[in-house]
Order: C-alpha cells, then structure tokens, then sequence
C-alpha cells in the first residue's frame, strides 16, 4: 500500500511539473494516475463523458482540490441537475465575493450533440483545478473561471440538439422559456461575467477550418465591448489556435444567427460581457476537437490575463453607457449586425425614450423583469413604465416593441416619457375565460353527426359511433383540401388554450391525425395551428410529431420531432396541443402508458390569438376514431382520457406476483418492529382482498399494490449493529455479483462515493459523511429512475442509506 502511494505522488509531482513548462495546453490528453479523468478519458476518446461520470467526475475533482467548488444551480426539463462550477485560488470566493469581483463563464453543449465544448469544460476545469502554473494561479487569485459543463443533459443523453422538449435552447435567450436557459440567464445576472464562451461544434462539418470563431455582432451591443470582443477574437485567440496547429475562420458570416438577439453568444454582449462562440468540426477526430476547444478556450484566458485592467473597465463602462444611450434615444436595431445592414424597418431612429405596459401585460413577462434585472415602475392603476435609461435596455425593445421577431409582448413606445401615468396603457389581447370542456362522445345519437359540432372549410364525413363510444371521420373529397369540425360548445377561443384527446387511425398514406386550434378563415384561406403525427412509413418525416400552421392558405411546418414509440394504424395514442403566450407545445403518447412529462415538440409564434378548436384531416381515405376530446381556456388545462375508457380488462398479475415474492421471502416477525410489521400483514391481507374480488377496478388494484411496495420498503429492522459504508460497500459488491446493475459503470459510481464516505466515517467528519451520502441516494435515485439498478437492490440500498444517515445525524 505505502509503495503504491508513493507511485501515485511522483505521478502528481510529474503533472505539477508539466503544468510549470506546458501552461493547460494538452495536458489532460495523457492524465496521471490518482487525479480524476472524464469518460471521454478513459475510453481513449472512444466514448463521451456520460451524465452519470460527469457527476462523479465533478465530485472527485471538488474532494480532491480546495480551489474548485460546484453546485446545483438549475434543472433540465427532465429532472438533471444543472451544475454551476468555481475555480479560483486559494479557494472559489463565495457567490456575493464573484458577483463585486471579476469572472468569465464557459459554457458547454446547449446543443446535445455537440459534446466536444463539454468535454472542454470537464478537462479545463480540471486542470486549472491542480495547475501550479504561477500565472494561472496569480489569474485564479483575481478571477473566478465558471463552468456550466453541461447546459442540455437531456440533449446531450439523448445524442440529439434540442432539449427533451424539442426546443432548441441556444433560440430561448431572450424569451427564457425553458428551464435550462432560465438557469443561465439567473447566472449571467446574478455573476454578470467578464468573458463568456458559448462552445459549440458544427455536426456536418469536418473541418476546413478547424475552428469557426464569431464574436457578439449584434448592433445593439456596447460599441466598445463589440470592438474589444473583435480584438480578442481577430487579433489574439485565433492567432494562438492557429500557431497550436488548428485552421481557423469566422462561424458563417451570413448565418441567421449572426446578430440574432435569441442566442447566446450575441446575448451575452446584450448582457454587456465580451463573447465568444466556438464552433469545432463535428465530423472530425473526437480528441482533435476537445483539444481545439480547449486550446481555444486557454487563448481566451490568456487574453484576459494579459489585457485584465482594460477588460475590467470596458465592461464595468458599459452599462452606463447604453443607460446612456436609451436616455439620448440613440437609434435601436431590431434587426443587423456588425456585418449586415439593418433593413429599413428594424431602425427606431430615435428609438423610444420608454414603453409603457399595462400590468397584465407585466405580470407576463415578470421572470424576463427579474433575470434581466429590468427597471419598471408603476405609473397608474394598469400602467407599468420601463424606461430605456437602464442598464438593460439593450433587451427592451426586443422584448416589448410589436415590430420585433420575438416580442413577448405588443408595449407602447413612448416618444416623451415626461408623464406616461397620464397616457392609457395598451389594450391587453382578448383572453378567454378558464373553462374545461370534455366529450367521450357517449351524450350524441350514434349514426349522426354531433348536434353541436359544425363542418367548416369542407365538408366530410362525421359519425358517431359505439361498442366503444367514438367519433368516426371517413375523409371524403380531393386530397389536399383540410376537412374541420369545430365544437360549438367550446367557440371562438382566444389566447391560451390547450386540446387533448384519444385518436387512432387506418387507411394511412402519410398523415395520421390533426389536432387544431385558432383555426379561421375560408377554404382557400384557412388559418390555425396543428398537431400531426406522421406514419412509420410516411413518404416525409416519418414517425414523426410535428406543430404545424396555416396562414392565409399557405403551409408552415415549424417543429417536428421524432417519436420514442412506433406510430402505427389501428393503435390508440393520446394527444396535446398547447398555447401559452407565444409558446406552442405539443406531445403523443400510445394510450395506457404514462403521459411524458415533457413535451416532444416547441414552438415559438404568436402571429394568431383566436379561433376555433376542433379534428382535421385532409387525405381522402384515410379514417379518424377519436374517443375523447377535451379543451381547456384562459390557462385551464384540457382534461385527460380516463384509464378505463374502453373498460380494459383488469390486470392483477402484478399485485400476485408482488404477493407470492414477499411470502417466498419467508421473513421473520422477530426481526422487525412491532408497527412495521402489522402494517405489512394489514397490506398483505388488503391485497389479497383486492385479488379476490372479481368488481375489483384496476385503480383499486394498483392503489393495492403501490400499499403493499411501501408497506414492504417500510418494514423496519429491530436495530442491531449500526450500518457502516464499508457495509454498504459489501451489499453493492454482493448485489453485482446478482447482477443487480445495468453495468460496470454503474457499480463503480456507487463504490466510489461510498468509499469517500467510509474515509469520512474513520475521521468522524459527520458533516462530510452526511453530505457525501445524501449525494449517494441522489445517485441511487438517478440509476433507479434510468433502469440502470434493480428494484430490490435499490430499495435495499437505498434503506441502509438512510439508516447510515440516521446514524451520523
């Protein structure tokens, strides 16, 4: 044992070293024994760094060096965590210490496949973590460099771009929609860095240049920050990459993108920080992109180093100087960039001096007024004022002004603010009133048309049905003509609204239902929003969910995602739409599995507020069965199907099988407590109960064995030894050798933090132990809910966990 420690502090001394000669560059291409490695790693680059190693990699790196810190900051749609990473020297300062100091954040992988900016972040970090480099700890001492290694787990997961809601991210920075980017935007609030590097990779490309580099273009942005942020970009970062071995270019100059105030990397000058966005090539090498990251990355430290004292004060400057703009009506761009001429339209010249809100309108967007720290005052009983003299009027206008692309809502521009209490705040947009609808079509005579529906653009065929209660539409007429019947009852809907049903279909080209709303207009103008789902062998975007839109006639696909299941004909399958505030969002699933809690697909619009809600289809042939159809107004969700719509037969071999494996467990009275014990015998006898009543309903079943699971994992052992970790340890061991784990990986996880508790344990650092093995039931949690651990390992575990707990609170 003293010989192998002794190997792993000459393995330290040696990387020590190395970072004295070869400042970061390259070093965690080969990373000595005994200091943590990524996945990326250990695999040779042959793998990505996975969720599950990022956690225990960030843990390893905080328990082994004083000078990193990290903490949850945020969660992804999905439930991940969202990880905030400090580095600085001696030790990270606190939060309040960051905020008054200096800083520069990197953030990696807003788009899910695009894992080398990750991998760039995990190693960075790391390696600034152990560097002894004297100027990267002089740096370290005056700066804190933040990560946010991972800013879309559930993409990155996934191998796809979007989050688990089919959004795309890096398009929410102004709009901060989803939960991930509302993470971000508390950060760059609170921490307001310096420098922030948005990474990125170009997935078709492979290379040509090697690293594509852009700067924050957007005309809006402090001139002298913009200039700084082309000077670190042009005359230092690619320069150093290029002298590193890597080609180098500006990321499509005529992108989209370019000055698009919705992304990052040109919010982060809206912010007033200098940006950078990287872009390697996603078709090259694994390694050669992380080290081109990297190496891009290390440029950019070494820029803020060396041009600290004019950084600090051009972005100290520049709040006051755009304060200073909107006060002078400066013009104001909603459209341009530093390399694209603004059209005629998107220049307010003079810009307004204020917008006026009225506070419905207000109380809309109050998380945009508190993660851009926007100043508004109430100047009347309905009227909020939000004047342009302020830090952040860089994003007012984009947020309020109806001319701009992502508004979140229509404000009045004032041109004198001297008195806006005495003017009439906007008109809020009609809303309709909170109201659920539902039908399971069982109230109409079968053989007829709904009484109170009505056919609208072209005439079809409707008819209601039974054996079971359904709505049954035979699609007649020419292809291509949408064929709607809306629902009376329900009306013109406007603003917020949600559809849900139970649809299945036959006779299939491509398209395999329509759910709409907003829908008006004649048959050669029709306008709506609409769900379709798209059969496994359609022609086009196959097994796909798609939000879709008719404007005048014209036909708009705006989100599509592909679906986690097999569409097929002949199959039920449950459906939402939903429109809150510009958001539209929508999600399929096969009838009687569990809702996702996500949605598939999103989509950002707000070009229609009202119209009729109803079923659609265009393709003659085909035949829609719609079983239920509910609809919620005015911020009211639409009603789900209920379980036993059909009546399906009851299914009790769950509740059986749970019964005869806790009898052959064969446990003894005499090792548990008293209460436990009769609460499991009550369960038991409840249970079988249940089995033998033939009226039994499935939900009375389920209630049955969901009693009898907590009745079991409640089952308290009369208290012997206390638990230990090495006991843990042991149980983990023994359960792999069952094969109770997914894989290796996962064994390794758990053993990892359990050893980093028993360590604690023979130093009685309680507070240590407690922390550490609340960061184990995380994990235990974690490899649960991804079928990564067997239920009975995990309700053992977990069980000896709290105990371990209990024993050192």
């Amino acid at each position: 044992m003293k010989n192998k420690n002794v190997k792993k502090v000459i393995q330290c001394l040696l990387f020590v070293s190395l970072l004295l000669v070869f400042p970061l560059t390259g070093l965690a291409e080969e990373s000595p024994e005994g200091l943590p490695v990524t996945g990326f790693e250990e695999s040779n680059g042959d793998e990505w760094t996975t969720h599950e190693e990022e956690l225990a990699f960030l843990e390893d790196v905080a328990n082994q060096s004083e000078r990193m810190t990290y903490s949850q900051v945020g969660t992804s749609v999905e439930g991940k965590p969202l990880h905030l990473v400090r580095v600085g020297f001696p030790e990270p300062p606190t939060d309040e210490e960051i905020e008054n100091g200096r800083n520069m954040l990197v953030v990696g992988s807003q788009h899910g496949n695009e894992p080398a900016g990750r991998e760039m972040a995990l190693q960075l970090l790391r390696d600034l973590a152990f560097t002894e480099n004297p100027e990267l700890l002089d740096q370290l001492s005056e700066t804190t460099v933040l990560f946010i290694p991972s800013a879309n787990p559930d993409g990155s997961e996934m191998d796809q771009r979007r989050n688990a809601e089919g959004m795309d991210i890096n398009r929410d920075h102004l709009n901060l929609w989803t939960p991930e980017i509302q993470t971000v935007a508390a950060v760059m609030d609170q921490l307001s860095p310096d420098i922030v590097v948005d990474a990125h990779e170009r997935p078709g490309d492979a290379g040509d240049p090697d690293m594509e580099l852009m700067w924050p273009r957007n005309l809006n942005t402090d001139n002298q920050l913009r200039e700084l942020s082309e000077e670190m970009v042009q005359d230092h970062v690619r320069p150093e990459v290029e002298e590193a071995g890597f080609t180098t270019g500006l990321y499509a100059p005529f992108s989209s993108t370019i000055g698009l105030e919705t992304v990052f990397s040109q919010m982060a000058g809206l912010r007033h920080g200098i940006g950078l966005l990287t872009e390697s090539p996603g078709m090259a090498e694994p390694e050669s992109r992380v080290q081109m990251q990297k190496r891009t990355v290390e440029s950019v430290l070494e820029f803020y180093r060396d041009n600290f004292d004019e950084i600090a004060d051009t972005v100290s400057g520049a709040p006051d100087r755009k304060a200073a703009d909107g006060a002078d009506q400066e013009p104001f761009y909603l459209d341009g960039a530093d390399n694209r001429e603004p059209p005629e339209w998107a220049i307010l010249d003079p810009a307004a001096c204020g917008y006026l809100l009225h506070t419905a309108q207000a109380d809309d967007i109050s998380r945009h007024i508190e993660l851009f720290s926007l100043e508004t005052e109430k100047v009347s009983e309905n009227g909020v004022f939000v004047t342009m003299n302020q830090p952040m009027m860089t994003v007012v206008p984009f947020l309020m002004d109806e001319r701009a692309n992502y508004s979140m809502v229509a404000g009045l521009a004032l041109d004198d603010c001297s008195d806006p209490g005495s003017i009439d705040p906007p008109d809020i947009p009609e809303q309709s009133e909170p109201a659920q609808y539902e039908t399971d079509f069982s109230e109409y005579e079968v053989g007829q048309t709904p009484g109170d529906w009505s056919t609208m653009w072209r005439e079809s065929r409707w008819t209601v049905l039974d054996e079971p209660n359904r709505l049954e539409h035979v699609v007649v007429g020419a292809d291509g003509g949408s064929k709607a019947l809306t629902w009376d009852q329900v009306g013109e809907v406007y603003g917020d609204v949600e559809l849900s049903g139970v649809v299945r279909a036959d006779g299939v080209s491509n398209t395999m239902f329509q759910l709409a709303f907003h829908m008006s207009g004649e048959a050669d103008s029709t306008n709506g929003y609409y769900l379709d789902m798209r059969h496994s062998d359609a022609s086009s975007s196959a097994n796909r969910v798609r939000i879709n839109s008719w404007i005048d006639g014209g036909f708009t696909q705006h989100s599509t995602a592909e679906l986690p299941f097999t569409a097929l004909e002949d199959t039920w399958y449950e459906v939402v739409i939903q429109r809150e505030g510009n958001r539209i969002r929508a999600k399929t699933w096969p009838y009687g599995e569990e809702e996702p809690d996500a949605f598939q697909v999103t989509h950002i619009d707000d070009t229609l507020n009202h119209g009729k809600v109803g079923l659609v289809h265009f393709t003659g042939g085909t035949v829609n069965e719609w079983a239920f159809f509910s609809v919620g107004t005015g911020g009211e969700s639409a009603a789900r199907a209920p379980e036993n719509l059909f009546d399906p037969e009851v299914d009790k071999t769950e509740l059986q099988n749970r019964i005869d494996e806790i009898n052959a467990e064969e446990l003894n009275e005499e090792n548990y407590t008293e209460e436990s014990w009769e609460a499991l015998e009550q369960a038991l006898a409840d249970a079988e109960t249940v089995l033998n009543n033939e009226d039994a309903t499935q939900a009375e079943v389920d209630a049955a064995l969901e009693a009898l699971n907590d009745a079991r994992s409640g089952l308290e052992e009369i208290e012997g030894t206390p638990i230990s970790a090495h006991d843990l340890i042991t149980s983990v061991e023994n359960f792999a050798e069952d094969g109770a784990f997914e894989n290796d990986q996962t064994v390794r996880s758990l053993t990892m933090h359990l050893t980093s508790v028993s360590r604690y344990e023979e130093q009685e650092e309680a507070e240590k132990v407690l922390r550490h093995m609340e960061s184990f039931k995380q994990l235990l949690d974690y490899q649960q809910t991804n079928d990564l651990i067997s239920g009975e390992a995990y309700e053992a575990l977990n069980s000896d966990a709290e105990s371990l707990i209990e024993k050192w609170q």
